[in-house]
């Protein structure tokens, strides 16, 4: 990209590209920085290209840029709101849906606060470096803006509390039951997670005898879905497996016909 015909600045490569089923589903945000010196006052222009895809063989162009979000950092002696996260405290350890609040305070008062937070551990963009966002966007062709990739929430009132959905990653590996359950003829299976790891989803019969392989290869942290179309099959109980390196699990479905 480049920002008012100045010099090209190159966005990196994933270092870990998503596998074939994630392509479509996920947006990926980078950052780059940008020199003060190429903006102006008032409006700027930005120019930007890319190359073909990096995780299928039809060697097509990427279908383009959803946005970009600019952030200007003032040093620390400019004047700025002040303000920090006061619960939890840090190193403090918390559970699934965490309320957390701050303090804000500015000289010409404080109209809203957003929090941002980020997963230590977690690494969905594949740029390599485990301290992943809380969320990353989308933008459908109908949105006009552009979302804060990493927002956990707005409060606007003091105190500015706001409950962190930490449903995003699971805090272990888990697989669901299937829904719907019994089923006829198709269902679907949801699993989950902790970090980037080989995955392998089966189906089998009573006999023990493998019937198809829903998912076999690396999937990223998160959670995931498999369906399972039993067209052709007998009605009765199947059991699905679903093994990520040291956790494996069994669970039954029941096809109706």
């Amino acid at each position: 990209m480049r920002v008012n015909d100045h010099g090209w600045i190159t966005i990196p490569e994933l270092t870990t590209p998503p596998g074939a089923g994630q392509c479509y589903l996920s947006q990926f945000n980078v950052v780059v920085d940008v020199p003060l010196t190429d903006l102006v006052q008032g409006n700027n222009t930005f120019t930007g290209t890319n190359g073909g895809q990096s995780c299928h063989s039809f060697d097509w162009g990427q279908h383009g840029w959803n946005g970009i979000i600019f952030r200007i950092y003032y040093g620390p002696g400019k004047a700025h709101p002040a303000g920090s996260i006061t619960s939890p405290s840090v190193g403090a350890t918390f559970g699934e849906l965490p309320t957390i609040t701050a303090t804000a305070n500015s000289g010409s008062g404080i109209q809203r606060v957003d929090f941002l937070a980020y997963y230590d551990g977690l690494d969905t963009d594949g740029d390599g470096i485990y301290k992943d966002w809380h969320y990353y966007y989308h933008c459908a062709k109908s949105e006009t803006n552009v979302n804060i990739s990493g927002h956990v929430g707005t409060a606007y009132s003091s105190p500015y509390n706001v409950t962190w959905n930490t449903d995003l990653v699971p805090d272990r590996s888990r697989l669901d039951q299937n829904y719907p359950n019994p089923f006829n003829p198709s269902t679907v299976i949801r699993y989950g997670l902790t970090h980037r790891t080989a995955v392998k989803l089966v189906v089998f019969n009573t006999l023990g005898q493998l019937v198809a392989t829903l998912f076999d290869g690396e999937q990223g942290p998160g959670y995931h879905e498999a369906r399972f179309d039993a067209a052709g099959l007998p009605g009765g109980v199947y059991f699905y497996r679903m093994t990520a390196d040291d956790f494996t699990q069994t669970r039954k479905l029941t096809l109706l016909r």
